[in-house]
Formats: structure tokens, C-alpha cells, sequence
């Protein structure tokens, strides 16, 4: 015979484990964790500051084509000797960015481009606008219209602090949204 103490155990031991499989044990159980987690948002390479299109790289956009071909540093005073230039403060630069511009829209619709469309931004995120009504350097980009299948290229100047960063240029499209280029190689 069996003691009735072990019988009483073992109804108990077995009573709890069908109640444990009727209800479940926490390991079955769903987690509201993904609920909680946030969605992750895609941003498309030059929609974002933090994520440009890489330098060297060209961007298309529904009406043109960018790219930065050359980026050159210079104190020189080519652009500051002529009448009606602005002069470089002590500690200040141009920064040149030559850019090219294709225009890409369907038809007989023309490109409209121009320096107050691009802004460069320093190590800290403060805009800088180009300069413009400079005189004296042929290779200027100034505001234009242009049509499809066409290029323009240009200089877009900046005055900058010399061994300041400036690794990011946006340019602002028509309808008033910007991409960003990276002017780091």
C-alpha cells in the first residue's frame, strides 16, 4: 500500500501541472515588447543631413542632375581685388565648389538654378550662404535658365574660416525640399 501522505503529494504535484498547461506558462506567452519598439524610418541617401550623398557621387532629382567636381580652398585675392567684391576678413577663405547642374526635365521644360539655391553648413550645422555679384572670376556659377539635355557649370564661392570644417552643401529643389552632398571625400 501507498502512504497517504506521498498520495496527497503527488495529487497536488499533479493537480498544479494540468493547471500550469490549462493556463499557460509564461514562456508561451505573447510579448507586448514589439509594440513598444520603434518602427524604423528608411531616409534615402541626400534626404537627411546626417546621411549625404557621398562626395564624388551624382544625386538625380525629378528635374536635374548634381554633382560636385572640385572643391578648392584659396586665400587668394582673385576674387576680393576687383570693384564691388566683398574682402576677406583676417582668418577668412573662399571655399570654391565647382559644381555641375544637368538639367533633366521632359521636353521643351526649362531648369532654373542659381547660388541662393545652395547652402554649405559647418561641423556644427550653421548654414552658410554663397556669395554672389562677385566679379572677376569667369567661371561663376550665376542663376540661369537651361533646358533638358543641357549642363551648367559653374564656381559657387563661400567665405569661410580657414581650418573651419564644412563637410555638408545642400541644395533647395522648387518645390522647397533639400538634398544634401557631402564635400568630404
Amino acid at each position: 500500500m501507498t502512504d497517504p501522505k506521498t498520495h496527497k503529494v503527488f495529487l497536488i504535484l499533479v493537480s498544479i501541472a494540468l493547471l500550469a498547461s490549462a493556463c499557460g506558462s509564461p514562456a508561451q506567452a505573447k510579448a507586448p515588447a514589439a509594440a513598444l519598439e520603434p518602427t524604423p524610418t528608411l531616409v534615402a541617401v541626400g534626404a537627411a543631413i546626417d546621411k549625404p550623398v557621398p562626395y564624388g557621387y551624382d544625386i538625380i532629382l525629378q528635374e536635374i542632375v548634381l554633382r560636385i567636381d572640385e572643391i578648392i580652398r584659396s586665400d587668394s585675392t582673385i576674387l576680393t581685388d576687383q570693384d564691388g567684391n566683398s574682402v576677406l576678413d583676417n582668418g577668412q577663405e573662399f571655399l570654391l565648389l565647382r559644381i555641375t547642374s544637368q538639367c533633366v526635365k521632359p521636353g521643351q521644360d526649362l531648369c532654373f538654378v542659381g547660388p541662393a539655391d545652395y547652402q554649405i553648413f559647418d561641423s556644427s550645422g550653421n548654414p552658410l550662404t554663397a556669395e554672389s555679384g562677385l566679379t572677376g572670376l569667369n567661371e561663376l556659377y550665376t542663376t540661369a535658365e537651361f533646358g533638358s539635355g543641357t549642363s551648367k557649370k559653374g564656381l559657387l564661392a563661400f567665405k569661410v574660416q580657414k581650418g573651419d570644417e564644412y563637410p555638408i552643401l545642400s541644395y533647395t529643389q522648387f518645390n522647397g525640399s533639400q538634398v544634401f552632398l557631402s564635400l568630404s571625400y
